[in-house]
C-alpha cells in the first residue's frame, strides 16, 4: 500500500457501501450542481469567474466520485475513451491546477468535503496515487489549524468529521493527533448542535439529513478501522444517529420526503429512504430500511415543531424559535407557517430554496411572505436580511396542542410585530378533522393605539404545483381527492406564484391570498368534498 512521507495508512476491514451521490458528469469535464451544466473542453476552470461561490464550492466538494455515474467509477463502457471523466485525472488535474492555499478551493469547508470525498473513494478499492496521498495529507494538515470557529453549525461539523476521516485513515503521530482533535469536536458539537427531541438545532430538515449521514459516514469507517475509536464513543455516535433518525421519520411528508421549513431543498442530502438503508446496514438501532411508517402526530417541543395527523390529513407547523440563536443564517422569517398533505399528495407547501446567492430572489424566499402564514404591514415577522444575516426576530409563546378522537387542536402566538404602532401580535390555531384543516389567525394590539388596524394584514396559502385549480373554490390533488376552500372574515383571491423545490428550478404553482384586518379574527378552510377519478 502506498505512503506517504511520515504517514502511512491504517489497515482497514472493507468499508459498508457509502450512500452514492447523483451522478453530475455527462463527459469528459461536464459537470451540473445546482442544475446548473457546464461543460470545459479545454480543461476545468477550477476558479470560473462565471460560475456562483456555491456552484465553485460543489466543484471542490469531489461528491461526484461517489456517484452512480460509471465513468467515474472506472467501468466506463459506454462512453468512448477521449471522452471519459475519469476520476484519477480529475484529481491530478485539482493537484496540478489549485496551489496551496489559495482561491475556493482552500477554503475549510470545501477542504472539508473534498477530503472525505477522496477517502471514501479510495476505500472503495479505486486507489489515491502516491501524489494524491501527499496532497490528502497536506490538506488535512491546513485544515486542523483553521477549522471554523467562527461560523459554527454545520460548517465546524464537517470540519471535525474531516477530522476525524484523515485521523482513521493515515497512521502515526500526527495522525493520532487529528483523531483525538476531531472526537473531541464532534462530541462537543453532537452534544451541542442535536436537540434533546434529535433535530438539528438550524432547525432545517435538509441540514438535519445532511448532518445524520455524516454521523453514519463516520460510524461506518470507525467499524472498518478496528480498535481506533471507543466503542463508548463509537456507541454514542450510534445512539445519536438513531435519535436523528427519530425526528426525521416525525417531520417527514407521507410521501417519504421532507418539509420545507428554513433553508430546504430536494437533492442536496441524501432522502429520507437512502438514510434509512444506510443506517440500517451500519446495524444503527432502530433503523427501518423500508420507511414503511406511518405518519403520527407528535409535539416537538425542544426544536418547536408540531406534526398533527388526523385521516387523510398531515399538518407541519413551525412553532419555534428562531435558531440557533447565535448562528441563525440559515433561518428564514417563517415562524408560524405550516405545510400540509392530503394522503400522499402535498397541498400546501412553503417556497423553498433555490438559491444563497445574495440578491433580491435569496431575501424574497427567507421572507415572510414566502411562507404560509401571516405578513403584517409588507414587512417580515423576524427581520432577515444579507443572505444569511437576522436581526429582530420573533418569539412564539403559549403553545397549546390538544387532542382528542374527533380532532386535533394547535395554539401559537409570537411577538414579531411588537415594534409596529400598536405592539401587534400574530396568534394561530389549527383545527384538523378527518374531513377538513382549518385554520384561524388573529392579528392582535397591546396598546391603546388605534392606528394599528392601518396595518395590512395579508396570509398566504402556497399550493403544490401537481394541485389543480378546478374552480373559483375548488381543488383537486393528485390522486383525485377534490376539495373545496372557503374563507371567513377575509378577501381571498387565488393568484400566480413559485415553488422552488431544488436549487436553481423554479415551478408554476399557484397561491390564495387571503387579506384581513387587525383586531378580527379570520380563517381558512380546506374541506374534503369526494373523489374524482
Amino acid at each position: 500500500m502506498p505512503t506517504v512521507p511520515q504517514f502511512g495508512l491504517r489497515q482497514r476491514d472493507p468499508v459498508t457501501q457509502w450512500i452514492e451521490k447523483p451522478a453530475c458528469c455527462a463527459t469528459k469535464n461536464t459537470f451540473t450542481f445546482l442544475n446548473e451544466r457546464r461543460a470545459y473542453p479545454s480543461g476545468v476552470k477550477w476558479e470560473d469567474p462565471d460560475a456562483s461561490k456555491l456552484w465553485l464550492y460543489n466543484l471542490h466538494y469531489f461528491d461526484y466520485l461517489n456517484t452512480a455515474n460509471t465513468r467515474l467509477s472506472g467501468k466506463q463502457e459506454v462512453v468512448p475513451k477521449d471522452e471519459q471523466c475519469e476520476a484519477t485525472v480529475l484529481i491530478n488535474d485539482w493537484i496540478t491546477n489549485n496551489a496551496p492555499i489559495a482561491g475556493n478551493a482552500w477554503e475549510p469547508y470545501p477542504t472539508s468535503l473534498r477530503l472525505v470525498n477522496w477517502i471514501k473513494w479510495h476505500t472503495l478499492g479505486e486507489g489515491l496515487s502516491t501524489e494524491a496521498l501527499n496532497s490528502l495529507a497536506q490538506q488535512s494538515a491546513w485544515l486542523s489549524s483553521r477549522l471554523e470557529y467562527h461560523i459554527l453549525a454545520n460548517h465546524l461539523f464537517a470540519n471535525a468529521k474531516a477530522m476525524v476521516f484523515a485521523g482513521l485513515f493515515f497512521s502515526g503521530e500526527r495522525a493520532d493527533a487529528w483523531l483525538a482533535k476531531g472526537i473531541r469536536l464532534v462530541n462537543s458539537e453532537l452534544a451541542e448542535q442535536i436537540l434533546p427531541d434529535g433535530a438539528h438545532f438550524e432547525l432545517s430538515p435538509m441540514y438535519h439529513a445532511i448532518l445524520l449521514e455524516d454521523v453514519l459516514d463516520m460510524i461506518n469507517l470507525a467499524k472498518a478501522t478496528p480498535n481506533t475509536i471507543p466503542d463508548a464513543v463509537l456507541d454514542s455516535w450510534a445512539q445519536c444517529a438513531a435519535h436523528m433518525l427519530g425526528w426525521q421519520r416525525t417531520m417527514l411528508h407521507p410521501d417519504g420526503d421532507i418539509a420545507f421549513f428554513n433553508d430546504a431543498a430536494f437533492d442536496i442530502a441524501r432522502t429520507p429512504t437512502q438514510l434509512e438503508n444506510y443506517a440500517a446496514q451500519l446495524d444503527v438501532a432502530e433503523a427501518n430500511s423500508a420507511l414503511d411508517l406511518k405518519p403520527h402526530s407528535a409535539l416537538l417541543e425542544t426544536s418547536g415543531f408540531a406534526v398533527i395527523t388526523k385521516g387523510p390529513f398531515t399538518v407541519i407547523a413551525d412553532v419555534a424559535l428562531v435558531g440557533p440563536s447565535y448562528q441563525p443564517g440559515h433561518a428564514h422569517a417563517d415562524t408560524l407557517s405550516c405545510e400540509c398533505s392530503v394522503g400522499l399528495d402535498r397541498l400546501l407547501v412553503n417556497a423553498g430554496t433555490s438559491t444563497y446567492a445574495t440578491g433580491e430572489l435569496r431575501d424574497w424566499q427567507r421572507s415572510t411572505a414566502a411562507h404560509n402564514t401571516v405578513e403584517i404591514a409588507g414587512l417580515n415577522s423576524t427581520d432577515v436580511w444579507g443572505g444569511f444575516r437576522v436581526a429582530r426576530r420573533a418569539y412564539p409563546h403559549d403553545v397549546s396542542w390538544h387532542e382528542e378522537a374527533a380532532h386535533s387542536l394547535l395554539k401559537a402566538s409570537h411577538d414579531g410585530y411588537r415594534f409596529l404602532r400598536g405592539q401587534l401580535s400574530h396568534s394561530r390555531q389549527w383545527h384538523v378533522s378527518e374531513e377538513a384543516l382549518c385554520v384561524t389567525d388573529v392579528i392582535e394590539s397591546h396598546s391603546d393605539n388605534k392606528d394599528s388596524r392601518q396595518h395590512s394584514v395579508v396570509a398566504r396559502w402556497l399550493l403544490h404545483p401537481e394541485v389543480q385549480v378546478t374552480g373559483p373554490q375548488t381543488l383537486r390533488i393528485l390522486s383525485g381527492q377534490q376539495l373545496v376552500w372557503t374563507v371567513s372574515n377575509g378577501d381571498a383571491e387565488m393568484v400566480p406564484a413559485y415553488w422552488y423545490p431544488r436549487f436553481g428550478m423554479q415551478q408554476a404553482t399557484h397561491c390564495i391570498v387571503v387579506t384581513a384586518v387587525a383586531g378580527k379574527a379570520f380563517s381558512i378552510n380546506f374541506s374534503l368534498v369526494g373523489t374524482d377519478l
